[in-house]
């Protein structure tokens, strides 16, 4: 029987797949691993779903994915065998292989997490201090802020310790927006000329 080439294109899709299953067999481990421990700004049921469950059903997925794919790599590579004497498949090598993923993506996790808690906690405060000051955002391009006399300001750039915005209609008028070292809003100036 002579190859076809419907046949190579079947055998490209299923190595194509058999790639596919072995990287999620690994970055699926690590992802889920990673986002379980690496600090968010959620709510309890929103920890629960998408920390907790999500990132479970991730590291199972990787798992289920490395069933089909990991023994075949430590057939022909490793010399684990498949399947043991009885037939049954060998999960030893697949589960080890999720294991090492996961804690790989957990200890990396771990070292993301101080710096991305210090950030949802800037922004609270943040967010707190625009509350206090009256100062609104609008989402916007053009108007981007209203002060607390309800000028229109439009944010321009950050600069060292502070951020300055152009008082919208008003030739040469500034505002800011006072940081502390950590990037916390400290101090509003009110709308200054230039």
């Amino acid at each position: 029987m002579a190859w076809r080439k419907k046949d190579t294109k079947a055998v490209a899709s299923l190595i194509s797949l058999f790639f596919m299953a072995l990287a999620g067999a690994v970055a699926l481990p690590f992802v889920g691993g990673r986002n379980l421990v690496r600090g968010y700004d959620r709510e309890f049921a929103a920890t629960i779903f998408f920390t907790i469950a999500l990132n479970a059903a991730l590291i199972g997925a990787g798992f289920v994915l490395g069933i089909f794919a990991l023994p075949l790599v430590f057939a022909l590579f490793g010399g684990v065998p498949v399947s043991s004497g009885s037939g049954e498949l060998n999960y030893g090598p697949v589960l080890t292989v999720t294991i090492v993923s996961v804690f790989v993506g957990v200890v990396i996790g771990l070292s993301q997490r101080p710096a991305r808690l210090e950030a949802f906690a800037i922004a609270r405060d943040n967010a707190q201090f625009l509350t206090k000051t009256g100062i609104r955002e609008t989402g916007q391009n053009d108007v981007t802020h209203y002060d607390p006399n309800n000028h229109p300001l439009r944010y321009m750039e950050t600069i060292g310790d502070k951020q300055m915005y152009m008082a919208v209609g008003r030739r040469n008028k500034r505002a800011y927006i006072y940081l502390d070292q950590s990037g916390r809003m400290v101090r509003y100036s009110g709308i200054v000329s230039l």
